[in-house]
């Protein structure tokens, strides 16, 4: 069994454009082995694949971050989740990886 979530640091990001989003979350197993995982987002972006060795059952840390914005001001709202593609395929919450931004 795999267990993984992803949240943005702050659910509400306002500032100078450009903002960065930091995402921080974990992955969990319930036993030993290779997690392959990649992060998606609403803007059908998606990230390298990345690699996970676990010894044994266990918890590890995973983070990622979106710059958005540019010149003149923007206003935003997404998700980003973390996507475990094996050793079996699911994805975190779309609910705990949401935020909104703004920035000028």
């Amino acid at each position: 069994m795999i267990d993984a979530d992803l949240k943005p640091e702050q659910v509400e990001n306002f500032g100078q454009c450009p903002v960065l989003v930091k995402f921080t979350g974990y992955i969990t197993t319930n036993g030993p082995g290779t997690v392959k995982y990649t992060f998606t987002r609403n803007d059908g972006a998606t990230a390298p694949v990345f690699v996970l060795d676990f010894d044994a059952a266990g918890t590890k840390p995973v983070n990622t971050t979106w710059t958005l914005g540019g010149p003149g001001l923007l206003e935003y709202s997404g998700w980003q989740r973390v996507k475990i593609l094996s050793p079996n395929e699911m994805e975190s919450s779309l609910e705990r990886g949401s935020f909104k931004m703004s920035c000028k």
